[in-house]
Order: C-alpha cells, then structure tokens, then sequence
C-alpha cells in the first residue's frame, strides 16, 4: 500500500464470513412517491429497495464491516502487551481498511420481507410509531477482503479475534446487537492472508 512516498508493508487477508442470524438492510434509496400514494403503500413498493444489490446478488457494504470490527475494539477495551493501558481501538480506526464489499451468495429474490412497528422519526422514546418494511437476508456467507496496514499491532490473531468480537456483539446492518436488536451476527469461518 503506497501513498506518496511512504511506503507501507501492508498485509492483505480474505474472511470468510458466515452469517447466523439475518441481515436486516435498512439503506436510504430516495425512490420518489407517486402521486397521492399513501405511507403503507409506499413502503409495500419499495422496501427492497432498503438493501444493496450487486447484479441482483445482495451485497453488504464494506463500511459495515469497517464500523463493525472498530466498535468491537472499543468494546472489548483489550490492552495491548508493552503499551500500558493502550487498547486496540485506534489501531482499528487508522491501521485496517475493509476494501470491498461482501457479496453474500443470496439473490434479490431470495430477500424476505420482515415486518416490524418503529418509531415514525427512528429515534428510541415516546412519540408515535408506524410499521416499517425492511428486507432481511437469510443464510448469507462471503469473502471479506482486510488490508492491515498496521501489521506490528493488528496480527491475524488480533484480527480474528476482533473480527469474532464484531460478530457475536456488535453485527451489522439494521436492529443489530449492538442496537440491542437481534440481526446481523455473524462468524468467521477462515482468515488468510493472502498475496
């Protein structure tokens, strides 16, 4: 990995993840309403549209992931040996890129549609609630493609188990555990670094 005149010894790795319970996509796509259709209607039309697709193969943003693994470091606050109290959460932030998005092996036809009563702004309290459609992906698994490019911190044992952490507590997606919701866990069946 290169820029300007630094050069830095990047390691490059592919995760092999596997979902365990549905990703719930809650993407905002902007498709206009009709004239004078109704909220219920509208949201019937386009809730497919809630997730991204990849020539009709839904796709998980490599952003996810990226937010995944730093809020896992900052939850497991686990120091790193000879720097005091350091923990891992910088060295995530500013030492790992996610560099393409998961294609999950799931088909836009095969997305279900899951049904749930939010609040009508997104914001947790009181105030009003309306019934929300989102697309929910069931039995996905890819290939995550991580460069580190802090490799004196981030080993494969670190990464994997920040990637494992990610996974069971934090998840991805929308109504995801660490939005004390139930969606987007995930485990990692294989890490390699490869070339």
């Amino acid at each position: 990995y290169q820029t300007h005149d630094i050069m830095i010894k990047a390691k490059t790795y592919i995760a092999r993840i596997k979902g365990v319970s549905p990703y719930s996509a809650s993407r905002y796509h902007g498709t206009p309403k009709k004239d004078d259709e109704k909220p219920d209607a509208y949201e019937e039309r386009t809730w497919e549209e809630k997730a991204y697709y990849v020539n009709d193969e839904v796709c998980i943003p490599a952003q996810a992931f990226k937010q995944a693994i730093s809020s896992a470091a900052k939850y497991g606050k686990k120091k790193i040996a000879g720097q005091g109290n350091s923990t891992y959460s910088k060295k995530f932030s500013g030492g790992l890129i996610v560099a393409e998005d998961l294609m999950t092996g799931v088909s836009r036809s095969q997305v279900k549609k899951n049904q749930q009563f939010c609040h009508a702004n997104g914001q947790r309290g009181p105030g009003p609630r309306v019934m929300r459609i989102f697309p929910s992906v069931v039995g996905w698994e890819g290939d995550l493609k991580l460069i580190v490019l802090d490799t004196k911190n981030i080993t494969p044992e670190v990464l994997t188990e920040h990637l494992e952490m990610a996974g069971m507590f934090v998840g991805i997606g929308q109504f995801r555990p660490e939005n004390e919701g139930s969606c987007g866990r995930f485990t990692v069946l294989s890490l390699k670094e490869v070339e």
